[in-house]
């Protein structure tokens, strides 16, 4: 419509609905980081800037959550303190641990995207696919939702206290299958991992041990 997009939450116990967004700007993505607030994040692009806010439920008032990127993807813990952010620079892209309270970004070595990864449920470790390569240098995640590419992933966990890197699987090694993670999530427990392979639909489930 000419306002753009409307953002709604729907109480599902009274059916009742509530707009607490509006923007000129059609196209953004949405997760809940707490139980009053969500984070909105404009859809990415390398070839534009990419912002992200947190919005109140209550106040419907809204706040730069971290500084714009471009390629801008992020994923928020589950205690509302860090985000795992990729961006794209100019001839790369660079996975970060941004941490809200003392607003440092940390940098790690992998690269991946934050729809690869899931945080565990004490917000410490995160658990990624991580592709074989990124051949298509800094023109991200356009590439990827464009279906240019399919990928050949691994498992990787990153523990954000320490920021130790861990490969827990190579799954084309371990399974003799190229499998391309999407949709992954992680049991209450935190002993299994679940996921679809893009390449197929196929759902795979992972036992975390030792890790």
């Amino acid at each position: 419509d000419d306002l753009g997009v409307l953002g709604v939450v729907r109480d599902l116990l009274n059916e009742t609905k509530e707009t607490i967004f509006e923007s000129p700007f059609s196209e953004w993505t949405s997760q809940w980081d707490s139980e009053n607030t969500i984070e909105i994040s404009t859809k990415p692009s390398y070839a534009a800037q990419g912002y992200s806010y947190e919005l109140s439920v209550d106040t419907h008032r809204y706040f730069k959550s971290l500084p714009e990127k471009k390629g801008l993807l992020t994923l928020v813990s589950p205690d509302n303190t860090k985000i795992l952010t990729m961006e794209v620079t100019e001839n790369d892209t660079v996975l970060s641990i941004f941490d809200r309270t003392s607003k440092r970004t940390r940098q790690l070595s992998l690269q991946t995207f934050p729809e690869k990864c899931v945080w565990s449920y004490n917000s410490r470790d995160v658990y990624c696919g991580v592709p074989n390569t990124l051949a298509y240098g800094n023109e991200y995640p356009d590439t990827w939702y464009q279906g240019l590419e399919t990928y050949n992933d691994s498992l990787w966990k990153v523990n954000t206290e320490t920021m130790a890197e861990t490969m827990i699987s190579d799954l084309n090694r371990e399974y003799s299958e190229n499998i391309d993670i999407d949709s992954i999530n992680i049991d209450s427990k935190g002993e299994y991992l679940y996921f679809i392979d893009k390449n197929n639909e196929f759902l795979w489930s992972y036992r975390l041990i030792d890790f």
